[in-house]
């Protein structure tokens, strides 16, 4: 455990003397750092909360949580839906992104709304 614990920390330090930032995608061509960071570390918790509203597990083994966000509705953005991955289903394609996509077109294309 010590030894996991030593070479993660080795190369989080690393990454962060070396890494780049990276840029957030977008279509309007907005870069991450146009977004405030209270912003990003605000939907980056909201993802980690994501898996336990879905696997109802607060510390699950592979844990990817995922938030779709509408940064055009002002403010931090307005969350449109979330996933998670899920290993018991047992498609190891289904990542939290994968899902958060997955469930946000059930939302989306359903003629009643969420």
């Amino acid at each position: 455990m010590q030894t996991l614990i030593y070479y993660l920390t080795t190369a989080m330090a690393i990454g962060l003397f070396t890494a780049k930032p990276s840029r957030a995608y977008s279509t309007h061509g907005a870069e991450a750092g146009d977004m405030p960071i209270e912003t990003r570390h605000y939907w980056m918790r909201r993802a980690n909360a994501a898996l336990f509203e879905v696997t109802g597990n607060p510390c699950p083994t592979q844990a990817f949580g995922t938030v779709i966000v509408n940064h055009t509705a002002g403010g931090r953005g307005e969350l449109v839906c979330i996933g998670a991955n899920d290993i018991e289903s047992g498609n190891p394609t289904l990542h939290g992104e994968t899902a958060a996509i997955k469930n946000c077109s059930a939302i989306l294309t359903d003629p009643h709304g969420p």
